[in-house]
């Protein structure tokens, strides 16, 4: 499934001006989730694009992300409108 939310964020950043990535009804990411995120979010920049991840999801999820140490790359916001704002 990597592969495929790849492509999918891969063809939404071409086509947008703000990438809003809303993992609120996951229920659960793994590692090559968590880079496909971070890489999406460096190509966001790279195309000087906005970027936010929604959480406000199961807590195995926000815990992936802290553990890892990405909440403050991904731009982590806690609701969509939240994203819009930013």
């Amino acid at each position: 499934s990597a592969d495929e939310v790849r492509t999918t964020l891969d063809q939404a950043l071409a086509a947008c001006d703000h990438l809003i990535v809303d993992l609120s009804a996951t229920e659960f990411i793994d590692s090559t989730i968590v880079g496909v995120l971070l890489q999406t979010r460096k190509n966001a920049v790279e195309l000087d694009r906005k970027f936010n991840v929604v959480l406000g999801t199961a807590p195995v999820v926000e815990r992936i992300l802290d553990v890892t140490g990405v909440v403050p790359h991904l731009n982590v916001v806690p609701t969509v409108e939240g994203a819009l704002a930013a």
